[in-house]
């Protein structure tokens, strides 16, 4: 057998991290303006209530009090219906190529807005009496800190709008194909508007748990979008405080120097209760195999990986400072939810749990056995699923599933994946070479691919299929990032069941 295809995964890693922080800052501002909609309405709602029970008991003292809740819940319906523009942002996601000229326009049309305006402003602020009461040193350093936030957030935010709309627009269809997200047929509009996580469709058995899932989501995302947008919009921020404080307080000083710390602790304090509320609401979306099976009746996504390392943890990529900022306060994915995230789509994510597990972690559904018949389940899960998704660690566990693999004949529906742990060229070359012969017969071209590189770069084996035609299909990458896995699956999954019904259609 010899290899049908040696690829490396870097470029295209690279192209979807410049593309990342469109699509990021798509979602959580559609996430932000729905989740404010929703919680608009409840307290329009909460409002007319009150009022209906004051009329009817004839007490008119709180009238106010309900029409001061309805305008309220007005005002927060209007800046989502003003801030409904932003349904086209999450066309990126899709991938949808004129999408790049509108994030292009949305580029320039910052840099137009802010540049010609920077000299006033700075000299502005610099002229007011507080500042010109300071020791020339300290001027000269407030100054270039003031110059380089302002080069920082061009930096941040247009310059990195407009590598990345170049990035959409220069992607070729291949390309496209790999990098827009996942759509999953069963999620309504509204689960995808507001982040639902891919599990709630199925805590719909108790509407007491689907309902608590429903509201510590819209909790979650209102803290962590608001985090993630402020800390994006912080520099501009910054600089409207300083303008007002040298308004309102010219003979003051020190809130120039306090408010990067306030914005600090407010963003901080901000995310912490989000990640807080988080964990709780992921604490209600831990399934067993048994309850999934239940009210999911497709057939598997199977996940087997080493217990010693029951997640997965991966590495992050180099992702432009605008990405990093809209991720702020948000949890590291490991393989388990990209696994989740990526597989569900196509059916019930399942793998078998570590007998260590005090509770189950958010992710696939676990199973427990104890040792004497974890084998047994995977032959049979093995059998049941339409794909099998394999991390390939040094362990015997690890060794025993892949010679059932070999024995049973299940290679074409399966995705091997190299642990992170294996990232290094020698560790790689070692733990292919013991693989091949673990394999055997089929595994001869193993050894010598782990020898050779790809376009001339010492890259590692990160993933490897065998494809339709009986072939094996390699993915490299340097960096073993999230990223890199991620395309590893989609190339895998979709290329095996092709892409999951969207429930709209393709723009």
């Amino acid at each position: 057998m010899t290899a049908h295809a040696d690829s490396s995964l870097d470029a295209l890693e690279r192209r979807y991290a410049r593309i990342y922080p469109l699509a990021r800052m798509g979602r959580t501002t559609l996430q932000f303006f729905a989740t404010l909609t929703l919680l608009g309405f409840a307290v329009l709602f909460a409002g007319l209530l009150i009022d209906l029970a004051m009329y009817a008991t004839g007490a008119s003292g709180a009238r106010a009090l309900s029409i001061w809740l309805a305008g309220k819940a007005g005002f927060l319906v209007g800046m989502c219906i003003g801030g409904s523009y932003n349904l086209a942002l999450d066309l990126v996601n899709r991938m949808w190529r004129p999408v790049g000229v509108f994030w292009g326009a949305g580029g320039l049309l910052a840099l137009y807005l802010n540049v010609p305006s920077f000299l006033p402003t700075l000299d502005y602020v610099l002229s007011g009496e507080a500042v010109l009461a300071l020791p020339e040193e300290i001027q000269l350093a407030f100054g270039f800190a003031l110059v380089a936030l302002f080069a920082y957030y061009l930096w941040v935010v247009p310059i990195t709008v407009l590598r990345g709309a170049f990035a959409v627009l220069s992607a070729s269809r291949e390309q496209a194909a790999l990098l827009r997200e996942t759509p999953s047929g069963r999620r309504s509009v509204v689960h995808s508007l507001l982040g639902l996580p891919p599990l709630t469709d199925f805590a719909r058995a108790s509407w007491a748990r689907y309902a608590s899932v429903v509201v510590l989501t819209l909790l979650t995302s209102l803290f962590l979008a608001s985090a993630a947008l402020g800390v994006m919009a912080s520099p501009i921020w910054l600089f409207n405080t300083y303008i007002n404080a040298r308004q309102l307080y010219p003979d003051l000083v020190w809130p120039l120097f306090a408010a990067p710390f306030w914005f600090a602790g407010i963003f901080m304090a901000v995310s912490v209760i989000g990640r807080i509320i988080e964990r709780i609401q992921l604490g209600r979306l831990r399934f067993s195999l048994e309850e999934l099976q239940k009210v999911d009746r497709r057939l598997p996504v199977l996940f087997l990986r080493a217990f010693g390392d029951d997640q997965v943890t991966l590495r992050e990529p180099r992702l432009p400072h605008l990405a990093r900022a809209l991720d702020f306060g948000r949890r590291r994915t490991n393989l388990d939810e990209l696994l989740l995230a990526e597989g569900t789509p196509y059916g019930p994510l399942v793998a078998l749990g570590n007998p260590s597990d005090r509770f189950p972690p958010y992710g696939a559904a676990r199973q427990y056995f104890d040792n004497k018949t974890w084998q047994q389940a995977v032959q049979s899960l093995a059998q049941e699923s339409s794909v099998i998704v394999l991390c390939v660690d040094a362990t015997d566990g690890i060794w025993w599933e892949v010679e059932h693999i070999a024995a049973t004949r299940q290679f074409a529906k399966t995705l091997f994946l190299i642990h992170p742990a294996h990232r290094e060229p020698s560790a790689n070359r070692a733990l292919l070479t013991r693989l091949a012969a673990v394999i055997g017969d089929h595994g001869v071209w193993l050894a010598d691919m782990a020898k050779s590189d790809a376009g001339g770069k010492a890259q590692s084996v990160c993933a490897f299929y065998i494809d339709e035609t009986g072939s094996p299909a390699v993915m490299r990458s340097s960096s073993f990032s999230r990223f890199a896995y991620l395309l590893a699956i989609r190339t895998f999954v979709r290329g095996k069941l092709g892409m999951p019904k969207e429930r709209l259609g393709n723009p």
